[in-house]
């Protein structure tokens, strides 16, 4: 939870600089730099997350349900 809203807070200071560029304000460089660099790592980090737990839950369904027809099967 802390990477997406970590992803989020970045994303959202990214999109005020780009409303700022708009409308002719200055920005400073290193901010942009910074936010977009900490976004992107937050988000392949989730990414990475989501993939990381998505087959291990899969896994575990399998193991469960290989027990419950091995059981039935020795009755």
């Amino acid at each position: 939870m802390l990477l997406v809203q970590v992803a989020t807070l970045g994303l959202a200071v990214l999109a005020m600089a780009v409303l700022q560029l708009r409308v002719g304000q200055l920005v400073a460089l290193p901010m942009i730099v910074v936010f977009g660099l900490v976004s992107a790592l937050a988000l392949v980090l989730t990414g990475q997350c989501v993939l990381a737990v998505g087959p291990a839950e899969r896994q575990s369904e399998r193991k469960s349900v290989a027990w419950s027809t091995s059981e039935s099967e020795t009755r």
